[in-house]
């Protein structure tokens, strides 16, 4: 049984596809190693890019303060050979700008860049096309508005504020449309000069036409970079996109162990078992939460010597198992069996020298959804304190309960 519990980026228009590798996890159980934001692993967050026919304009957004730049070049021009370059002065953590001098409908090759002030540099590549010159047509006789809809750009602004597992947003569009984001690990790929994502890990879309809409993304890896493509569609079908990428807040974990019930010892009568017990955490076994032998009777509680264990960014589910061993002979006629869970999870070896029985209990909290009662927060970013109890079955050869909970942050 378990009871458990990145900035805003503002787009003046379009968002741009910026490839590149998300953080690298740190393995579950191995610690909190983060000294902090920097650019050595990755500090932008999102990288925008609105095109014109012979310029593109940049918004960037960084997590670490640090001098922003972005260069433009040709498809097969060798490393640095810009067409134009812009930068910001150093310290910034947004900053918008802008690169000219190209042609109309031509692809280029697009560059970011961000150097903290240790001198660590992220920098991320894409390709993105430079608008075809666009003629506006009348909406008909004696009306001199234009109307050429969705058939050329009509998402004036696109704004996301993403979090640990998903991200609000907000677009505007410059006519009535009905509107499609979808978002994805892997950078789209294109069909008649339109992104497209293979499958998606979430879509949402409007219900009907509109020229705001607020919305959220949602079931999203915590720190990872996504790809994000906007999808406006006007009333006559004509179809505006904007793609671009923003990154989740990574999830920091620490688990609190309170301790262990003991219900039945594994000895009968008046007998106390001698007990150890070996802890797992995402297959992960922590030195400092194991438990060494003792006399334990029924009723006993048994504290664990850690008092939390930091894990850095966890995945969704955190799978923690504790093994109870219980010894029947000797301490110095015993088979320790390595320093891993013994296999299977309940078993009992009666030879001479080597008299054990164990009992194995395993549960999953599901860090993004927090059980009510639980201090975590009630959106499914999963935020704050869950609570869990994981408990053997009634039949098993030693019973007991384990207590504790996690604290679920978000950087």
């Amino acid at each position: 049984m378990v009871r458990s519990t990145l900035a805003t980026v503002v787009a003046a228009i379009a968002v741009a596809t910026l490839p590149g590798s998300a953080p690298a996890s740190t393995p579950a159980g191995s610690g909190d190693l983060s000294n902090g934001p920097s650019c050595a692993v990755s500090c932008i967050t999102s990288a925008l890019i609105e095109p014109h026919t012979t310029a593109f304009g940049v918004s960037v957004r960084t997590d670490t303060p640090a001098r922003i730049f972005v260069g433009v070049s040709k498809l097969i021009a060798p490393e640095g050979s810009w067409i134009d370059s812009s930068r910001s002065g150093p310290g910034r953590t947004s900053w918008t700008g802008h690169v000219s001098g190209l042609q109309s409908d031509t692809l280029y090759k697009v560059t970011v860049s961000a150097t903290d002030s240790q001198s660590r540099t992220e920098r991320r590549s894409t390709f993105f096309r430079t608008r075809a010159v666009a003629t506006n047509l009348p909406q008909g006789p004696g009306d001199l508005q234009s109307n050429v809809g969705c058939s050329a750009q009509c998402i004036s602004a696109a704004r996301l504020d993403p979090e640990g597992t998903g991200t609000q947003l907000s677009v505007d569009t410059t006519v009535p449309a009905k509107l499609t984001i979808s978002a994805d690990r892997d950078a789209p790929g294109t069909i008649g000069n339109a992104p497209i994502f293979g499958t998606p890990e979430d879509t949402v879309s409007t219900t009907g036409f509109a020229t705001g809409w607020n919305g959220r993304l949602d079931r999203l890896v915590p720190g990872a970079t996504y790809h994000v493509i906007l999808r406006a569609i006007d009333a006559a079908g004509h179809v505006s996109y904007r793609q671009g990428i923003f990154r989740t807040d990574t999830r920091r974990a620490k688990l609190v162990p309170h301790g262990i019930r003991i219900y039945y010892d594994g000895d009968k009568g008046l007998n106390r078992g001698e007990l150890s017990f070996v802890t797992a955490l995402n297959d992960y076994h922590p030195a400092d939460m194991r438990i060494p032998e003792r006399a334990a009777a029924s009723g006993s509680w048994i504290a664990f010597p850690s008092e939390q264990v930091s894990l850095g960014a966890p995945a969704r589910e955190l799978r923690l198992a504790v093994q109870a061993r219980e010894r029947d002979n000797a301490a110095s006629c015993s088979n320790q069996r390595g320093s891993g869970f013994w296999e299977p999870d309940n078993g009992g070896v009666h030879e001479w020298c080597n008299k054990r029985t164990w009992v194995t209990v395993r549960g999953a909290i599901d860090l993004d959804a927090p059980v009510p009662g639980s201090d975590a927060s009630s959106t499914n970013t999963g935020e704050g304190r869950h609570e869990f109890e994981i408990m053997t079955s009634n039949n098993a050869g030693i019973r007991f309960v384990v207590f504790g909970h996690v604290d679920v942050r978000y950087e």
